[in-house]
């Protein structure tokens, strides 16, 4: 409902908008018309004009205007005495209106002026003095002028109200794509929320039920309480795990986490914490095998670079059945750096793999175990923050983690360069994928 308000609300600015740009644009247009026809009608008669002058000079009688009259209809000239009366008049317009123009010429003022020659008719008139003749005007009818400029705003006005409907239209279209991202982070957030509100709610739950117990049974010594502590102890790990990687997902949606660059040897960072998790590996009854280990130098952050292989290690190791071994593999690839953990459990079907990256998501129960489902997103915004992929194959039976980043920085390999790397295009979602397995 609020997205539907929103889009009412920007399909009515943009109208609002728009019906004043075509509004201004519209009246412009028929602005210069006016302007151009009123220019090229005043040219005309100051040539006409200086043409009759001429010939009323040379012809020395106002019988020249008899011939004027017939070689140029539609324009009508008066002769005016230097005493102020017509003389002249063929055309029998009401001279009324034309007298202070006329008055204004007969005392040397040339002038181009629009009067109203009454019943709705106007006309332009310009009147020029003549040296012991008196005053010559020359006039022509607007209604050509007017006609021509009605067309233009009947023309405008549909061609404006098409064009308005038709931005309508684009704009409500659009509007509903430009709302398509905001509905899209609106979902993710309240799915984000209703997740970690639910993840929370087990861990939050079990304390307090222990709590209760504990409260119930005072006299009791904390061995005899033993069970009911360290369920305690590890739903506040639990809780603690998912509120760091919460806060680490908010941050990356808020532009806020940091990526600090720095000169690396992969190597190393993966022996030493292959070495860390073998202990770990040993408890679960799992073998942590280090392959093979060849990738040498890198540009990446350390500390978040040691946080995804955790993450893929401790996803590997609580998914192999006893008995089974986890391989890790680090070499060089061309100019990226390949990282891969390979284990043998339960695997995760094809049209899952893409949706495991998303927060909370769960397969099945046979992959739930203790996660929150966060490693993994936490994962794929590291390597992308490296200008890298991580990507899915299955191991049969098993899966196959690859991650790959480039052996030195990007352009500009300061943090926030990398920072913009988050959340890479379509191309290049695309282009990634096509990389071969």
């Amino acid at each position: 409902m609020i997205f539907n308000r929103v889009r009412w609300r920007l399909l009515a600015l943009n109208a609002a908008v728009m019906a004043g740009v075509v509004a201004a644009l519209g009246l412009a247009i028929v602005l210069l018309i006016n302007h151009l026809l009123m220019a090229q009608t005043a040219a005309d008669l100051r040539r006409e004009a200086d043409r009759a002058r001429v010939e009323m000079a040379e012809a020395a009688r106002p019988e020249a205007g008899e011939h004027r009259d017939a070689v140029a209809p539609g324009t009508f000239y008066v002769l005016w005495s230097p005493s102020g009366r017509v003389e002249l008049n063929p055309a029998r317009v009401a001279t009324g209106p034309l007298r202070p123009a006329a008055l204004r010429a007969l005392r040397g003022e040339v002038g181009t002026t629009t009067v109203d020659l009454g019943g709705g008719h106007r006309a332009l008139v310009v009147s020029q003095p003549l040296p012991g003749r008196g005053a010559l005007q020359v006039g022509r009818s607007l209604d050509l002028v007017t006609a021509v400029e009605t067309q233009a705003v009947l023309v405008v006005t549909v061609a404006g109200a098409g064009t308005l409907l038709l931005v309508l239209a684009a704009s409500w279209f659009l509007a509903e794509r430009a709302l398509v991202p905001i509905r899209q982070a609106f979902e993710r957030q309240r799915r984000f929320t209703a997740d970690a509100s639910h993840e929370l709610r087990t861990p939050l739950a079990v304390l307090d039920a222990g709590l209760q117990v504990l409260r119930r049974h005072q006299e009791q010594t904390i061995d005899e309480n033993d069970d009911v502590l360290r369920s305690m102890e590890e739903e506040t790990r639990r809780m603690g795990r998912l509120v760091a990687g919460l806060l680490t997902l908010a941050r990356a949606d808020a532009g806020e986490a940091e990526i600090r660059p720095l000169p690396l040897d992969l190597d190393r960072l993966v022996r030493e914490t292959v070495d860390a998790l073998e202990p770990v590996a040993a408890t679960q009854g799992v073998r942590l095998e280090l392959v093979e280990c060849r990738a040498g130098r890198v540009t990446a952050d350390p500390d978040r670079l040691k946080q995804v292989l955790l993450i893929l290690l401790d996803n590997a190791l609580r998914f192999s059945p006893r008995g089974e071994t986890v391989r890790v593999r680090c070499l060089r690839a061309g100019r990226e750096a390949e990282l891969e953990v390979a284990d043998r459990g339960p695997g995760i079907p094809a049209p899952e793999r893409q949706r495991v990256f998303e927060r909370f998501y769960q397969v099945d129960a046979s992959r739930a175990g203790a996660g929150a489902g966060l490693g993994l997103a936490i994962a794929r915004w590291i390597v992308r923050a490296h200008g890298g992929i991580i990507q899915l194959h299955d191991h049969a039976p098993g899966l196959l983690v690859r991650v790959r980043i480039p052996l030195a920085s990007p352009t500009g390999g300061a943090a926030e360069g990398w920072r913009r790397r988050l959340l890479p295009t379509r191309s290049q979602e695309g282009e990634r994928r096509r990389v071969r397995s």
